[in-house]
């Protein structure tokens, strides 16, 4: 045991020693800038190290703490111990181990990472545990033991402009070990020693030495001449040069030039016809000569700040132009991006596919039935354009008297009227009621004396809304009976009058409902009521899905030409599109009589007899073409053989007999059928 505690304390002495020769390595370093914090910190270690190593010897910094019975053994350390702490570089997740004396704060340990990181001590954040540690506090604040061990997270506040970058492992220099070795000062007490192990990664050349034959010791010969000192690296490449420089300077020099003149003498004749004769101007002085280089000075200033001027308007025309052009092309783009959304709402409501069309056209319906209703207006006096194009309007009695019902449910439906106008209203309103006598009349009467007799009586608005809101729908049901408002009758789809329902009423075999005459579409030979417009359409789409529309067109070209030709014609008003498709189909074919084409869109019915109206049993179904050639005939019978003529008869027989119903319906229509539009029959055959 004893001999162990002895190699134990020479294996400390011997690391003390390495120490020591460290920190006075360091301390020859002192003199540059970047090393300054890092070899306090390190003389703050090799300090360390000297207590720990002095604690085995009985230092007084340290006490020793033995139990009564010798069993138990306590050290505690002074701040001047360390300890190892760990650093978790954030976010490369690196982590750097360093020996530090507890008793240091945090602030010195940012110097020393300021320091060996090359970034600003004031944007490192040192946290423990997620949170930030206090620069003043010491490990021992933290709660850091002597010889004990922490982990701290390091990151930077900034880390755009500095980010911390991963500490890479250098040549001339590696980051020590750090082992704790305990070493037994006696046979109950022992103590714990810090113990840093460099590892250098070059070796000394080994110049030669000697070995203590006492203590065994090898002493190596040191190398007079020590390495250069380390350059700190700012993370760009740098070149050295020549510090001392040769200016060189270019100046040319005139050389002596020897000139004569030679002079006329006697002996020597030299001509003067070639001479130029000089005559001096006027002298300029020095006041004038400043005042000619100012004017041109100003000339040309003036000139280039017209350039100037010009150019920069020239600029803002420009941006104008570009300005406007581009205003110009987006408001063409907006109206043509809005044209896009109407024709393609459009074409939806027109072509719906999905459902959303589907609501797109019932909300286009639901605005234009609201559009429809806010036109309705019994109170608008009659309109019409004169023949010189003015328009002319006449109030009737009817006119006159829906105005005066619609002022007066104006007046009656306003909140903001004083108690003397709400009165005269009602008196106004009790006047006008009284002009019929029946039991709605009397009812509005009692209801008007109950709510003067009320505001006699002082009671407050809030309890008189139930009661004139009372008043006003029934003063509305009085507006809306024919009887008081005449005019309200031709915007009633349903008539008030239950008599009025027994009118015109039949009842549909289909879906079990009253309807309007209007509501059916009766065949020439049929003799019931049979579906109405609904049902008959609903039949179509689901069992027989006929397209009419090639005879409904058929049918106005008909009553279009007959309404010309005769407008006292009758029948073709009678027929209806399953009474043309029996014509056309049944009785010609779906043919024309002579070529026998059957492209409906080009057949048209034409008089056979011209000089007759026409009728079932006066027709003929031919082309467009065919039909134009027909009615230029001047005799039928030398146009067309026997045979021919003989077919159409027999058709026009058989219609004769199909629409024999005909002639005595046309003697119940009005005469003035004939003049009623083509959409009007449209309507009626829906």
């Amino acid at each position: 045991m004893e001999t162990e505690s002895a190699e134990t304390s020479a294996a400390a002495e011997q690391t003390s020693e390495e120490l020591v020769l460290k920190g006075t390595e360091a301390d020859e370093d002192d003199d540059e800038d970047e090393y300054e914090s890092t070899s306090d910190i390190r003389e703050d270690l090799i300090r360390a190290a000297f207590l720990e190593q002095g604690s085995v010897g009985g230092i007084r910094d340290q006490e020793v703490i033995i139990n009564q019975t010798g069993s138990e053994t306590k050290i505690i350390s002074t701040a001047s111990s360390t300890a190892t702490v760990k650093i978790q570089l954030i976010p490369d997740k690196q982590t750097v181990t360093v020996a530090f004396t507890i008793g240091l704060t945090v602030l010195d340990l940012k110097k020393y990472l300021s320091s060996e990181l090359r970034v600003p001590q004031e944007i490192i954040q040192i946290t423990l545990d997620d949170k930030t540690v206090d620069e003043d506090q010491t490990l021992m604040d933290i709660g850091v033991q002597p010889h004990g061990m922490i982990q701290f997270e390091m990151s930077s506040l900034d880390p755009v402009n500095y980010p911390i970058k991963p500490l890479k492992p250098l040549q001339e220099y590696n980051m020590p070990d750090v082992i704790t070795v305990r070493v037994h000062t006696d046979a109950a007490i022992h103590q714990d020693v810090v113990v840093e192990i460099e590892r250098a990664t070059q070796r000394k050349p080994y110049l030669g030495g000697f070995r203590n034959n006492v203590t065994k010791v090898e002493y190596h010969h040191a190398a007079v001449q020590t390495k250069p000192k380390r350059r700190q690296n700012r993370g760009v490449e740098m070149f050295s040069r020549d510090s001392q420089t040769v200016a060189l300077k270019n100046q040319s020099q005139q050389c002596l030039k020897n000139a004569a003149t030679q002079m006329r003498k006697i002996g020597c004749y030299v001509s003067d016809m070639e001479d130029k004769l000089l005559i001096p101007g006027s002298y300029i002085t020095a006041d004038q000569y400043h005042s000619t280089r100012l004017g041109a000075v100003i000339i040309i200033q003036s000139y280039v700040r017209r350039w100037l001027a010009k150019s920069f308007t020239q600029s803002l025309r420009q941006a104008k132009e570009l300005r406007l052009a581009w205003l110009e092309a987006e408001k063409r783009r907006k109206r043509e991006e809005k044209e896009q959304q109407i024709r393609d709402e459009y074409h939806r409501r027109m072509n719906p596919e999905t459902k959303g069309d589907f609501d797109l056209l019932y909300n286009a319906l639901k605005k234009w039935r609201s559009e429809e209703e806010e036109h309705i207006n019994c109170a608008e006096p009659k309109k019409w354009r004169a023949f010189d194009g003015k328009i002319t309007e006449m109030n009737t009695q009817f006119t006159l008297r829906a105005r005066e019902l619609r002022d007066l449910y104006n007046s009656i439906t306003q909140t903001q009227l004083t108690k003397d106008e709400r009165l005269d209203v009602l008196v106004t309103l009790k006047h006008t009621v009284r002009e019929h006598e029946c039991k709605l009349t009397q009812e509005i009467v009692e209801l008007i004396d109950r709510e003067v007799d009320l505001m006699m009586r002082g009671v407050k608005k809030s309890k008189l809304e139930g009661l004139r809101k009372r008043i006003s729908t029934l003063f509305l049901q009085l507006i809306k009976t024919p009887a008081f408002n005449p005019q309200v009758s031709k915007h009633l789809l349903v008539p008030l009058d239950p008599a009025d329902l027994k009118k015109n009423i039949y009842l549909c075999r289909g879906c079990n409902e009253y309807q309007s005459s209007t509501s059916f579409s009766l065949m020439t030979n049929t003799s019931a009521v049979g579906l109405c417009h609904h049902c008959v359409k609903l039949d179509n789409e689901g069992r027989r899905r006929e397209d009419l529309s090639l005879y409904r067109n058929l049918l106005r070209i008909l009553r279009e030409t007959e309404a010309k030709c005769a407008p006292e014609a009758k029948v073709t008003f009678l027929l209806q599109e399953q009474d043309l498709r029996y014509l056309v189909d049944v009785l010609w074919g779906a043919q024309s009589a002579l070529s026998g084409s059957n492209d409906l869109s080009d057949l048209l019915l034409v008089r056979w007899m011209k000089t007759l109206d026409w009728t079932p049993w006066n027709c003929i179904l031919l082309t467009k073409d065919e039909a134009a050639a027909h009615l230029n005939l001047m005799n039928i019978e030398e146009a067309y053989d026997a045979t021919v003529t003989r077919n159409i008869v027999h058709k026009h027989t058989l219609a004769r007999k199909y629409f024999s119903h005909v002639p005595e319906m046309s003697e119940y229509l009005h005469p003035q059928m004939n003049d009623l539009p083509i959409s009007n029959s449209t309507k009626q055959i829906h």
